[in-house]
């Protein structure tokens, strides 16, 4: 197994070096982003039980902040790259268990001209239409992480999940009860190590460091405000607490809740 591994390795690092990635019709920005995506694969690749060599199918780019909404708009952007990724896949005998996803992010620690790339494998993301509905699931994924968020500056909740949701709901992993955060207000994704916020369509809105934003990269001492309840990252060893734990906002007068959320 390990002799066939190594040969697809092989093939990808003649692929790169070659520069028979033109061969694809990529422009050469595209290209760059392409030959990351495969120095990415290499490491990851994997056998099955019987016997195929199997890629990871979540690619995350992330760009400076100020071309990342530029990207993300450009459907034709990520199309491509998708499709070039099963196509030479393909010629090198590698295969997925899942759709193929790119998602693109931005971090504010990439300078400009720059990006990084991320791989890894989401067994829970089988069509389109069941993206929204295995979030749950998708958390029960549980990590080795040392991140951590300290709730209203004095509880702190270890990050043990791969996908961490949280809002009123009894079924998030973080639950805070607070009648200003929705009912599913925001989530926390491990890619790789790299932990991604997303606001997932709250009424209130979630802001980083005063910024309001849809999706970013957290970094260790980010403030995240959750229609005012306060959230701040950290990513270092801590004690744990039980996967779901819930949270009274301290010195806030409650608001009356909204049924519609």
């Amino acid at each position: 197994m390990k002799t066939i591994l190594l040969q697809i390795e092989t093939k990808i690092q003649e692929l790169i070096e070659e520069k028979s990635l033109s061969l694809f019709g990529l422009s050469k920005s595209n290209n760059r982003i392409f030959e990351e995506i495969l120095h990415s694969i290499k490491p990851k690749l994997k056998i099955s039980e019987d016997g195929k060599v199997l890629s990871p199918n979540l690619f995350a780019i992330h760009f400076p902040v100020r071309f990342s909404d530029e990207i993300k708009s450009n459907l034709e952007f990520s199309n491509q790259i998708t499709e070039i990724i099963y196509s030479a896949c393909n010629n090198l005998g590698i295969h997925f268990e899942h759709l193929v996803e790119i998602n693109i992010y931005s971090d504010d620690q990439i300078t400009e001209g720059e990006f990084k790339v991320f791989s890894s494998y989401f067994s829970n993301r089988q069509t389109e239409t069941q993206k929204m509905t295995s979030a749950t699931s998708e958390a029960t994924d549980s990590i080795e992480s040392e991140a951590y968020l300290i709730v209203n500056g004095v509880d702190i909740f270890s990050i043990e999940q791969a996908v961490l949701n949280i809002g009123r709901n009894k079924d998030n992993q973080l639950v805070i009860k607070d009648p200003r955060v929705s009912r599913k207000h925001a989530q926390i994704r491990n890619i790789d190590g790299i932990y991604v916020l997303s606001d997932l369509g709250s009424t209130s809105g979630t802001t980083i460091n005063d910024q309001k934003i849809q999706q970013v990269t957290l970094h260790p001492g980010d403030v995240i405000s959750l229609a005012g309840v306060l959230l701040v990252f950290g990513n270092e060893a801590v004690n744990s607490l039980e996967d779901t734990k819930e949270f009274l906002v301290r010195n806030k007068t409650p608001e009356k809740e909204n049924p519609r959320e």
